[in-house]
């Protein structure tokens, strides 16, 4: 509701206040929303390690979205030392992970290719 201001004003902070309290709670959608606003600095600034943990939990929990942005991470080095091989291990397993979530899966994909990611794993 905060986020996009969904019968009320749009607020960040409140937003990620509520998406900590069901992160913390394991809730996997949260997690990688969580993660996508440190990543982005949506409410605040941006916050590679935070971001990275965030997507770690949700990725973790089969969550198509946070295991590209997870991949990403590791081969850009954000929040993380960069690391193709960890790269190529969530980018592959965004790709295969053909849910809800499937334009994650498609950016994977092409990311993958584009990328030549498989020669690292």
């Amino acid at each position: 509701m905060y986020y996009y201001g969904e019968g009320c004003a749009q607020d960040y902070k409140k937003s990620a206040s509520w998406w900590t309290k069901a992160a913390k709670q394991g809730n996997v959608l949260a997690q990688s929303n969580l993660g996508s606003m440190y990543y982005d600095g949506t409410h605040g600034q941006k916050d590679y390690k935070k971001a990275f943990h965030w997507y770690t939990k949700a990725a973790e929990h089969n969550d198509a979205a946070a295991q590209y942005h997870l991949g990403l991470m590791y081969y850009k080095g954000e929040g993380v030392k960069k690391d193709r091989k960890m790269s190529a291990y969530w980018i592959k397993k965004a790709k295969e992970n053909r849910n809800l979530q499937s334009s994650y899966s498609e950016k994977a994909e092409y990311f993958w290719n584009e990328h030549k990611l498989w020669k690292y794993e």
